[in-house]
């Protein structure tokens, strides 16, 4: 063994250091990742050009002596082997941390974007490392364009355009006309329709005014009927934005693009002068700018303004208490204390949610907010603690640190708990279905209030189960390349990971089948884009499990069935970019997954499934209708139309929490699990996948 290590090179200085070395200004050894990134489990970004040093500074005699001192010297270097040794004994390093870079031939606007480990993002790039890692489709990952490609999972779906943005020739919206450009074509926004701007007005008092509910419907309606004067004042100019993004909002609500976009123009011109103003209108009007942004399905744009918004509720004390003093119920004094109350915890709840989705840092620190609960808004509070319950997903299960698995579990048991006390203490109005029959009651009529909260809790449980997706697979990785182990030694977390795993699988079907059941009550939810975001969400979690165990033939293709539903309700929501990417990118993946049940089935071969893969998008969609054949015994399993569009109940009961299996028995493991493998996810080689952050650009790809 010494011998071995004695052979290892030292490290040696690189004039091409990653950023995190030239940081910490320690050596480099050039690779990609480095010695000293694999060893910290950090994200390894390498240098691009070269350093020139300087003249050494004059070191004192006595430091340089006791830097050469032969025991210094011999203690410097075994650290140096047994550090390189220990990054590399393992091999699931060599998997994982592999980073790619790769430069975009324009430099014009460079873009430089962090998706954190709870991001679609991110998790788009453990489904693709899966599925290239898998041996069913290992080299075979075709892009849309029919070339086999091996690192680039961002082109490879087609998703550069939702993660980075539309460039300006790719936009779909009409581009923004200046105001006197806007002059002459004689646009005003007197010249609104009445019958439209009170129908404009009437969509968003029924959808949007439940989340951002400070403003009442009688102050909006009273900005209406003054809508035809246009003022010049800085307050008055900050409420005359208000009502124009109110009926921007309407506009997109009712799909009238044309209408949305002058509307949101007019309002984002006048604000140009109103920058340095910091007050509650100001704040507000940032809020609602932010949700037109997420309903168009441009979410990182929606990111940036709600962030604006942050800081300026920060500057203006909005996360302060005001001290009350005595006066009358339903003077002005009680109502401007509770619209900034509502105010500050609509933009608080709407930040909390929109970071955990992002995989980024907050703005809001709880130990800073000493402003009431709201009152008088049951919706609004039940929100509030639900974004709090989300923001603890985001700060203990996505945390930057290691814990072992034995600690993960407490938490995701935690979280479940809290969230089923949560749906407990909801009003009867408000309780959306979490069980299979409740799901199917004919007499079920979904409101607008149950859908919103039902996509929070859903995707909330499902971000909190889905490391543990993750994990099994890595574990199952592992199991495959090492000798099989006898069944006294599997561990109680074998059954609790798989049965994490399965509960996440219900999650997922659960939610998308709620959606599809509220699209035949709620028509106004098929303009409300962001909608897409969640069901794209369940479908990237089904698809994970499919890859994880293709074997399970039955689980299989119930999870292939509930992404087919997710697909029509995609095909329900207005055909734009945004839509549009996510519903190829996850056809592509089901069709991928689909072929993979089959290979390991038999019921396809190697050619056939590479024809199938290098087949056009149009044959995999009638691939999924049940209207296309494949060679071979592919044809012999199909779904057909009135099968899709059953709703099977595979989902019993998601209300209770994970019971612990410590005193079950063990029945059917799925793979050997030691104890070593368990001491082993400390967790050393699932660290990199869950809590590193993927920064990507337009220049630079995100590193897989």
């Amino acid at each position: 063994m010494e011998t071995n290590r004695g052979l290892d090179p030292p490290i040696l200085r690189t004039p091409l250091a990653c950023v995190r070395c030239r940081e910490r200004k320690i050596k480099c050894d050039g690779k990609v990742p480095c010695a000293s990134c694999m060893r910290h489990l950090a994200p390894c970004n390498p240098g691009v050009r070269s350093r020139r040093r300087g003249r050494p500074r004059a070191t004192p005699e006595a430091e340089v002596r006791l830097r050469m001192t032969p025991e210094a010297e011999q203690t410097s270097h075994s650290t140096k082997v047994d550090s390189v040794n220990s990054s590399t004994a393992n091999p699931v390093y060599h998997q994982v941390l592999h980073s790619v870079t790769r430069t975009d031939t324009s430099t014009s606007s460079p873009m430089h974007l962090c998706y954190g480990a709870s991001s679609n993002f991110s998790f788009l790039q453990q489904l693709y490392n899966l599925i290239k890692e898998s041996e069913v489709f290992r080299g075979q990952i075709i892009s849309p364009s029919g070339e086999s490609i091996s690192h680039d999972a961002i082109n490879a779906f087609g998703y550069r355009e939702l993660f980075f943005g539309t460039t300006p020739h790719e936009s779909t919206a009409p581009p923004s006309t200046p105001i006197t450009d806007r002059n002459r074509l004689g646009f005003r926004p007197a010249f609104l329709p009445p019958k439209l701007a009170s129908d404009f007005l009437d969509a968003y008092l029924s959808v949007t005014h439940h989340i951002l509910p400070f403003c009442n419907s009688k102050t909006l309606r009273d900005s209406l009927r003054d809508l035809s004067n246009i003022w010049v004042g800085p307050s008055q100019s900050l409420d005359f934005a208000l009502i124009l993004v109110v009926l921007a909002i309407g506009a997109l609500l009712r799909n009238h693009m044309t209408w949305a976009n002058l509307l949101y123009n007019w309002a984002e011109t006048g604000l140009g002068s109103l920058n340095d103003i910091v007050n509650l209108r100001a704040v507000q009007v940032l809020m609602l700018m932010a949700e037109f942004q997420a309903i168009c399905g441009r979410p990182n744009a929606a990111y940036m303004i709600s962030g604006n918004a942050c800081r300026m509720a920060l500057a203006g004390g909005l996360h302060r208490h005001v001290l009350s003093r005595s006066y009358e119920p339903g003077s002005e004094h009680e109502t401007d204390t509770r619209e900034r109350e509502f105010t500050f915890w609509c933009l608080y709840s709407y930040e909390k949610s929109s970071c955990l989705f992002f995989g980024r840092p907050t703005s809001f620190a709880d130990c800073d907010i000493d402003v009431p609960y709201p009152t008088g808004n049951s919706f609004l509070r039940a929100f509030v603690t639900l974004s709090k319950i989300s923001h603890r997903v985001h700060r203990e299960v996505y945390a930057p640190q290691s814990c072992s698995v034995a600690k993960l579990w407490e938490i995701i048991q935690s979280i479940s708990g809290e969230l089923a006390e949560f749906h407990r203490g909801l009003e009867e109005t408000q309780k959306f279905p979490l069980t299979s029959d409740d799901l199917h009651d004919p007499k079920l009529s979904l409101t607008i209030e149950q859908v919103i909260l039902a996509f929070q809790y859903f995707h909330t449980l499902i971000l909190s189960y889905r490391p543990c997706l993750i994990i099994d697979s890595i574990c199952r990785r592992k199991a495959s390349t090492t000798s099989p182990k006898t069944r006294d030694d599997e561990t109680q977390h074998t059954r609790w990971l798989e049965e994490v795993c399965c509960r996440c699988r219900q999650v997922a079907s659960h939610s998308i089948y709620l959606f599809s059941k509220a699209l035949e009550t709620l028509p106004l939810i098929c303009h409300m884009k962001f909608s897409g975001f969640f069901i794209e969400g369940a479908c990237m979690a089904l698809l994970f499990d499919i890859f994880r165990v293709p074997s399970q033939r039955s689980e299989c293709e119930k999870s292939i069935m509930a992404i087919n539903t997710g697909l029509r309700c995609f095909f329900c929501l207005p055909e734009e970019g945004p839509r549009l990417i996510s519903s190829r990118a996850v056809q592509k993946l089901v069709h991928i997954a689909r072929l993979a049940v089959m290979e390991v089935k038999g019921e396809i071969s190697g050619p056939e499934r590479t024809d199938c893969l290098l087949s056009p998008l149009e044959s995999h969609i009638d691939f999924l209708n049940g209207t296309s054949q494949l060679s071979g015994n592919a044809s012999s399993k199909r779904y057909s139309n009135n099968e899709q569009s059953a709703l099977p109940r595979i989902v019993d009961d998601i209300s209770s929490g994970i019971e612990s299996p410590a005193n079950e028995e063990s029945t059917n493991a799925p793979y050997p699990y030691t104890a070593d493998l368990t001491a082993e996810l400390n967790i050393a080689d699932a660290n990199f996948y869950l809590w590193t952050n993927w920064v990507a650009g337009a220049n630079h790809d995100a590193a897989l």
